[in-house]
């Protein structure tokens, strides 16, 4: 995040002195699988962009691709020429339809605690009752179990539950012995897919 940021950082050369300066250079990696990211906030998923390449079937593989290419060169430059316009005039990449449908389900699986909250609960307002912060655990462990995910601690579960519902706020309700803790206004959806692994028929 530091390097995308363009904030400053620290160099060192070798035999010589070190010195400070901000990154000009555009990290681009090349991969298989799309890495799992531990950092849940925005931070990081507003630096990305994904640009989907799809797999080439090796009988229609150009071997003469090479050639062709360097006859084009002239184009080529003047393509690239154009997308510098482009990428000026609109201060940053164009992100295309594919790569954002492709970077919405990678935020998404990155951060399973938030799409089973987004995918099973919803707020509303005028619940002065809510779920209990127990009970919403336990529900997300046993749909944990049912995906393969790996439940996170239940303080972390916290977290997301704030991350995901910025308006709901773990609060004790009740008197006396009847007192409890419950997050207000924050309810099962009534055809959330949690409902059958709880085994809940409405």
């Amino acid at each position: 995040k530091t390097w995308v940021g363009k904030d400053k950082l620290d160099y060192e050369r070798k035999y010589s002195t070190a010195f400070t300066a901000r990154p000009t250079a555009k990290l681009m990696i090349a991969c298989n699988s799309i890495p799992t990211f531990t950092d849940k906030s925005m931070g990081t998923w507003r630096r990305l962009k994904i640009v989907p390449f799809g797999r080439v079937d090796t009988s229609v593989v150009d071997t003469e691709l090479d050639e062709k290419l360097e006859a084009e060169l002239p184009g080529i430059l003047n393509w690239a020429i154009a997308g510098l316009k482009d990428l000026r005039e609109n201060k940053g990449f164009v992100v295309p339809d594919k790569s954002l449908e492709l970077w919405e389900r990678q935020k998404e699986e990155s951060n399973p605690a938030g799409m089973f909250l987004r995918e099973s609960y919803f707020w509303e307002p005028q619940d002065m009752f809510g779920v209990s912060p127990i009970a919403i655990y336990r529900t997300y462990r046993k749909w944990c179990t049912a995906k393969g995910y790996n439940p996170m601690s239940d303080r972390n579960f916290g977290k997301e539950i704030r991350r995901a519902f910025p308006n709901v706020a773990k609060q004790r309700l009740g008197t006396g012995t009847s007192r409890h803790y419950a997050y207000p206004g924050l309810r099962l959806k009534p055809g959330a897919e949690v409902r059958t692994i709880l085994g809940h028929k409405f």
